[in-house]
């Protein structure tokens, strides 16, 4: 059998050129695939995408990077006026009667009208005291404003009434059992002024 050489040579030349050729095909494709990829999609400068969406980092700046990029300006501080605040509850209750202090000076005379003792004090003058039921007591020339606290032991209600007196800077209570939570008081104060108010 004779050998031929030109033969082989051009068999050889065909295989090794398609081996060539498909070995180098995967990175043709990839570098194809890569640069048909567009980094700035026009869709970013077509509405409504772009004033909705900014474009890429890389991209020109659509509406939307303008608006990012804006200088929103800074509205003004509203002047707030200061919260309202609360009276105090003695400056929100109307006043059960005004009496004219003595030299700024007030003397309280409190009967119990109860069927129990109560416990009373006049804040800062007195300690605790107990007035038994059915007693009078009469606290000398407190300083207005003065408060005085009662409180009966067995939790039972308590409203306040004042009494005429022809005396200056006299201010006569009654205090007597109360029949509901509308008309209980606790506390009576005497204002410099000479109003008082129980609440």
């Amino acid at each position: 059998m004779k050998f031929n050489s030109s033969l082989f040579l051009k068999s050889f030349s065909i295989v090794s050129g398609s081996l060539i050729s498909f070995a180098a095909w995967p990175s043709f494709a990839q570098t194809t695939s890569t640069s048909a990829v567009n980094p700035c999609p026009k869709i970013y400068y077509e509405e409504p995408h772009n004033s909705q969406r900014p474009a890429p980092q890389g991209c020109p700046p659509n509406a939307a990077n303008q608006l990012q990029n804006a200088q929103v300006p800074v509205a003004p501080l509203m002047t707030q006026s200061p919260p309202t605040q609360v009276p105090p509850a003695e400056q929100q209750q109307i006043p059960i009667t005004t009496i004219v202090l003595q030299s700024g000076n007030v003397t309280v005379q409190m009967k119990n009208t109860t069927n129990t003792q109560m416990t009373y004090q006049a804040i800062g003058h007195t300690q605790q005291r107990t007035l038994a039921a059915n007693e009078t007591v009469s606290l000398q020339s407190l300083p207005a404003p003065v408060t005085i606290t009662f409180l009966r032991p067995d939790g039972g209600l308590v409203k306040v009434t004042p009494v005429e007196t022809s005396e200056q800077g006299v201010l006569s209570l009654t205090l007597s059992e109360s029949m509901g939570l509308n008309d209980s008081q606790t506390t009576v104060r005497v204002q410099s002024n000479g109003s008082v108010v129980a609440y």
